[in-house]
């Protein structure tokens, strides 16, 4: 989920997305997100989302091989 004064707009794994403008429906029971109108704001707010998540996720397997013995993970040497 992310908001800010404007809209709220909540993504599920399995369900469709959730837009609700904030200023005109400040209760939410208003779902904007397959209103033609707002694809602009709901498509802006998805990318938020999706780029906060990518910056904030845990990378746990990174630069870790999947092979058939088992995980490999690679060190680099630091400069």
């Amino acid at each position: 989920m992310i908001r800010d004064a404007s809209f709220k707009y909540v993504h599920f794994t399995a369900l469709p997305p959730l837009l609700f403008d904030l200023r005109q429906d400040p209760g939410e029971f208003h779902n904007l997100a397959k209103d033609p109108g707002h694809r602009e704001q709901m498509l802006h707010y998805a990318q938020k989302l999706l780029s906060w998540r990518m910056e904030h996720e845990e990378r746990v397997l990174s630069n870790t091989l999947l092979t058939a013995d088992g995980p490999v993970t690679q060190r680099f040497p630091r400069v």
